[in-house]
């Protein structure tokens, strides 16, 4: 776990800057119940220019250090969002492919009783036509 102070420039007196720098990693470590994590000071660029004292605050800026945590946590977040999403994508193309899948045997299912149901329709009608033809019924306005 890393902490970054800001505004480090602000304290003229090292003193002040260590006394303050003890005082919040004790604080820190009272509460926080791990025992691994950094207090980085950071000091602006702009102070430096005008500072008298900017060799000693450019020692205590850890301008890369701080830039590069920043850019492995964000590299870890993008790692793990990218593997979320290879996930989520990878749940759609199975579901979509279990739909597809249960969509072709209903259709598959259907046509076949489509099928069934044309063959009783016209082994009916053959029956009633062989009915008609074996028995010389015929059709008036009062039979029906």
């Amino acid at each position: 776990m890393v902490f970054v102070l800001s505004k480090v420039d602000l304290l003229t007196d090292e003193f002040d800057r260590a006394n303050l720098l003890v005082q919040l990693t004790q604080n820190l470590s009272g509460v926080i119940p791990t025992k691994g994590f950094k207090v980085h000071p950071l000091v602006l660029p702009s102070f430096l220019e005008d500072s008298p004292k900017a060799d000693v605050l450019k020692e205590l800026n850890k301008l890369d250090e701080i830039q590069e945590m920043f850019l492995q946590a964000l590299s870890r977040r993008a790692q793990t969002s990218v593997h979320a999403f290879r996930a989520l994508v990878q749940r759609a193309e199975s579901v979509t492919q279990d739909v597809l899948t249960a969509e072709k045997e209903t259709h598959a299912r259907n046509a076949k009783l489509t099928r069934l149901s044309m063959l009783s329709m016209f082994l009916l009608l053959v029956g009633v036509a062989a009915y008609i033809y074996l028995t010389g019924f015929v059709f008036t306005e009062g039979t029906l």
